[in-house]
């Protein structure tokens, strides 16, 4: 299915899905070749330009609890802690305190989806053509670039559902909503492909059938954003159902041009 469509016309659909700027990922777009690139690896370029724009805009900081001993005392002295370790030199006390850290867990899901693609997207296969092999290796060697650059700050930590679940947003880290929702895509759906070899286990490529998950987002954000001004509105998640009411309050949609 992919071959049969442009890699704008995809990279304008993931805008939308996930609620990204296009005009921003089209101005990253014209300066790469992306012909004949797999859905995996637009998606993992799209992580790149939009993980290097989280760090240009300025990684998001939050106070993290943290146990450590110090020479001077920071927080609250954890007696119980110090007497567990007894063998540790005098003059440093074991104490809890809040410190201001980029190693958040917004943080850590870019830095472990980074690392995520690249080793889906590794070792290159032998078949691929000359240009599609340098395509590939720039591509991971941008996101090693970013995982090196991410990592002096964040810790790793292997991606999970859990992560996910922990994810709370607010005002301060809401630019990130969109990049982790592209983030949780990536890792549900690559995980879906796995299947079993032997003891291990193998990653296939993106499954091309997920591209029908990505426009029914890109058509309900598209609608959302075009019917507002007609002062309508898409609440339903289910295409099945939102386009029912769209018809039912009147509004054609012969009339909506994408």
């Amino acid at each position: 299915m992919l071959d049969r469509i442009s890699p704008e016309v995809i990279l304008f659909l993931i805008a939308y899905a996930f609620k990204l700027d296009w005009k921003t990922l089209q101005r990253e777009a014209a300066r790469s070749d992306l012909s004949d690139s797999s859905l995996l690896e637009l998606l993992s370029f799209v992580l790149v330009k939009w993980t290097e724009k989280i760090i240009r805009e300025g990684l998001y900081k939050s106070f993290i609890d943290e146990i450590a001993p110090l020479k001077k005392i920071k927080g609250k002295v954890l007696f119980r802690e110090m007497l567990k370790q007894a063998g540790r030199r005098r003059e440093e006390v074991v104490c809890q305190f809040d410190d201001l850290s980029y190693d958040t867990l917004e943080n850590q899901i870019i830095l472990a989806t980074l690392q995520f693609s690249r080793q889906k997207l590794w070792p290159i296969e032998p078949w691929l053509s000359t240009r599609r092999k340098e395509q590939r290796e720039q591509l991971n060697r941008e996101l090693f670039r970013l995982e090196k650059m991410l990592s002096m700050y964040v810790s790793l930590k292997p991606l999970s559902n859990q992560l996910f679940h922990q994810l709370y947003f607010h005002r301060l880290n809401i630019r990130y909503h969109s990049i982790l929702s592209l983030c949780q895509y990536i890792y549900y759906y690559l995980l879906m492909t796995e299947v079993e070899e032997g003891r291990g286990v193998k990653f296939t490529d993106f499954p091309e059938e997920r591209m029908s998950e990505i426009f029914e987002e890109f058509l309900r954000n598209y609608l959302m954003e075009k019917l507002y001004k007609e002062g309508y509105r898409v609440k339903k998640q289910r295409a099945s159902r939102w386009i029912e009411l769209i018809e039912q309050e009147g509004y054609p949609l012969s009339l909506i041009h994408i």
